[in-house]
């Protein structure tokens, strides 16, 4: 058992969307014009009061290339060079489907995902604008995942020794509770770090089988 139950580590989606938004070539995902414009304009309207960038003018997009520490696949988009960098984040979250937060019942751990640009091994303040920071045409981008994991068991229990188990439950609720977090220290084992960046990363795979998926159906086109 770990000596705390929150870690920073460096670490779901709708695969069926997915193959609807872009082609595979090679390693890369190459977002089609209407999936851009339509994410674009649906993030645009909910975060204008924060985030003004132009969707409409043509003129002003510029290709980059995303890359992630967490999935083996690149993706391609066509960008407003005046949109900023928590702009863009919000844009790939929704795009790709991507989590802020998922949980993994059996085992009572959870995760809260943040997520940050590093262009030319410097992290992008989020306010800045893509031109501010000197992203140009053809640019690549990294998308840093980080994962902040929460120990449910020990959360729980962190509670109870503070508030007293009386108050927490009948010993209908008790027996429960303390059947359910056996089974999830059975199921989950030792906690170490290569189990924490497995199940974080696990959240994430579905981008990297879009290629496979891909070339089944083409396979069975012919």
């Amino acid at each position: 058992m770990t000596d705390n139950s929150r870690r920073d580590t460096y670490i779901h989606g709708n695969l069926d969307k997915l193959t609807t938004i872009g082609t595979v070539q090679g390693n890369v995902l190459i977002v089609n014009e209407k999936a851009i414009k339509d994410n674009l304009g649906r993030i645009q309207g909910a975060l204008s009061s924060r985030h003004l960038y132009p969707v409409e003018n043509v003129s002003d997009y510029i290709k980059v290339i995303i890359k992630s520490n967490r999935f083996g696949r690149k993706i391609q988009l066509q960008v407003p060079q005046g949109m900023t960098i928590k702009a863009l984040i919000d844009f790939e979250v929704d795009l790709l489907g991507l989590p802020w937060r998922k949980s993994l019942d059996e085992l009572m751990i959870s995760f809260n995902f943040r997520y940050y640009v590093v262009y030319q091994g410097k992290k992008v303040p989020l306010n800045k604008t893509l031109r501010d920071a000197n992203i140009h045409d053809g640019a690549e981008l990294e998308l840093s995942i980080v994962a902040i994991w929460t120990d449910e068991v020990e959360e729980v229990e962190g509670v109870e020794a503070k508030n007293g188990l009386a108050v927490m439950y009948e010993i209908g609720g008790r027996m429960q509770q303390l059947a359910t977090r056996e089974a999830a220290r059975k199921a989950r084992g030792v906690i170490t770090t290569s189990k924490i960046k497995s199940w974080a990363n696990s959240f994430f795979t579905f981008v990297d089988e879009l290629g496979e998926l891909t070339k089944g159906n083409e396979a069975n086109s012919h």
